[in-house]
Order: structure tokens, then sequence, then C-alpha cells
């Protein structure tokens, strides 16, 4: 079993000369990508094919049918892609144990007020 290790690069507001380095190792899972963090240090990313947040403890974030990435937190909302069977982008949000998806969207970061941003990927 191949195990990955990331590290998180923590910058306080003023740079410093100092850097404090986190790995992020997800329980079992061979790749791990951390790819947003809110103002509670709550940091959101994928490993093997599901999302997750960090909050102290690992809690899985997956859409059910999907491949899912988290990419965005902010206040607990949680934003990202998830891809079905037939390899589908939809992007979605979940919120207060519930998901909501949106066809052809990738969703990549939400802020503060709830705003979200993302693309599409119009295919001709």
């Amino acid at each position: 079993m191949r195990t990955s290790i990331l590290f998180l690069l923590l910058v306080p507001a003023i740079a410093q000369a100092d850097y404090d380095y986190v790995p992020i190792e997800v329980p079992g899972a061979q790749n791990t990508w951390a790819r947003g963090i809110d103002h509670a240090g709550r940091i959101v990313g994928s490993a093997d094919y599901q999302g997750f947040v960090l909050d102290g403890k690992f809690t899985p974030i997956l859409v059910p049918g999907t491949i899912t990435e988290a990419y965005g937190i902010a206040n607990g909302t949680v934003v990202g892609t998830c891809y079905d069977f037939r390899g589908r982008a939809h992007g979605f949000v979940f919120r207060g144990g519930a998901y909501m998806t949106m066809t052809d969207i990738r969703l990549q970061s939400v802020n503060d007020r709830g705003d979200l941003v993302g693309w599409v990927y119009n295919q001709r």
C-alpha cells in the first residue's frame, strides 16, 4: 500500500521567515489533495475519489453515486465537483447534511456570504 503525504503551508497574516508544515494523511487513502481552507482552519480536499473535511477529524463528503472532489469551504458550506458514472460533471453544495447539485458546472469556491465561484465546460 502506498501512503501519500501532503503538506499544508500555514501562512500568518503578516509573512514571516518561519513556516509550519503540517502533513495531512487521510486514513487508508493512497492519494490525498488538500484544496481549500476556511477562516476557522477547516480543510477540504479529496482522497481516493471522495471529498473530505478535516476539522480535527476526517469527515467524508461523498455525493451518492459519484466521484467527489471538495474544493472550497466557508461557514460549514462545502462546494466542489462530482462526476457521475458517465463522467459528467456536476457542481455540488453540501450544507447541513444535505446536497444540492448543478449539472455541467464545476464549483471551486464559496465565500462567507454563500456566493459560489466555478466554471462551465461547454463541449460543442
